[in-house]
């Protein structure tokens, strides 16, 4: 650690910074080890990415959520899934605003499934 001030090192030491002292050192060693923390974070923000970018990133997650949900829907159906079922009803008409044209799908299913 030599490139901590040792000032600062021989107060934490000591005791006489009390516990101050110890988080500064602390964060003096993780500066200095780490760099500094929020510059890092700064210099990580990226540009918006475009919708093929968005697309590529979200593809097989999105894929994976359609799949998971139809196959729930056939078991309940081929268990003989009650179709006057109004949590069934309501998914399925939740599901038609999903994939429904226009913006803001999520706040519009987010209304409708907070509705009771």
């Amino acid at each position: 650690m030599s490139g901590v001030p040792s000032d600062t090192k021989r107060q934490a030491d000591s005791g006489v910074a009390g516990n101050c002292g110890r988080a500064l050192y602390h964060l003096d060693f993780i500066v200095y080890t780490y760099g500094n923390p929020w510059r890092t974070a700064m210099s990580a923000i990226q540009p918006p990415k475009s919708g093929t970018e968005l697309l590529d990133m979200y593809y097989l997650d999105i894929r994976s959520h359609l799949l998971e949900t139809a196959a729930a829907l056939d078991r309940i159906e081929r268990a003989g899934g009650s179709a006057q079922n109004p949590r069934l009803t309501r998914l399925l008409q939740a599901a038609a605003i999903a994939i429904g044209p226009g913006p803001d799908r999520a706040l519009h299913l987010h209304e409708f499934l907070s509705e009771k």
